[in-house]
């Protein structure tokens, strides 16, 4: 889409909005977030209470609800908590990344009518 530098700021934001390609980026970003967010939610609550007996250890006053304990022993406890965020983030990374991957490259990938462009102007001298 050619833009012409005396346009109008309204005419340019038309152009913006209706152009296919401003959705198809704001949905790849949508899903391009929430699998970032996704993984590193797994990550962080695996490490956390895999370190939650040193921590408590360490300041009792910090720990409170959800999972509030009240002995380094109690802490030990939310090592399965650990487990289970470590095992779905090991096994479901691959699997994640890969179909954010074909997601993004469908939503990515030109138009139609803008390969045809592309390669017209390619042909043809302008």
């Amino acid at each position: 889409m050619p833009q012409n530098a005396d346009a109008g700021w309204l005419r340019r934001l038309r152009e913006r909005v209706t152009d296919p390609a401003t959705y198809r980026d704001l949905v790849w970003l949508l899903v391009n977030a929430t699998v970032g967010l996704t993984l590193a939610i797994l990550l962080c609550t695996g490490l956390r209470y895999l370190a939650h007996p040193l921590l408590y250890w360490a300041s009792p006053s910090l720990f409170g609800a959800p999972f509030a304990v009240h002995s380094v022993g109690q802490a030990f406890l939310l090592w399965p908590v650990a487990a289970v965020a470590f095992a779905l983030f090991w096994t479901d990374t691959r699997p994640l990344l890969q179909a954010n991957a074909r997601l993004a490259g469908w939503l990515l990938a030109p138009a139609k009518q803008g390969k045809l462009t592309a390669m017209t102007s390619l042909v043809s001298p302008s």
